[in-house]
């Protein structure tokens, strides 16, 4: 029921609440940035990620 309740927000514009596929995006990009800077040991930038649930909650509450 709950599952239910946060999709049919989502749907129809609310903020989503569980892990997307930006998500899975940003969390691979961190993985791969962190294993380039321990084989060069030169630090790595990644770019920002927008569509993540952490982006779309920040965005919100800087809105608010």
């Amino acid at each position: 029921m709950i599952e239910a309740k946060k999709f049919l927000q989502a749907c129809i514009g609310g903020t989503a609440e569980n892990p997307n596929i930006h998500d899975a995006v940003a969390s691979a990009r961190v993985i791969r940035a962190t294993d380039t800077s321990v084989e060069s040991g030169v630090r790595v930038t990644i770019p920002e990620m927008t569509g993540s649930t952490a982006a779309i909650r920040e965005t919100a509450s800087v809105a608010r």
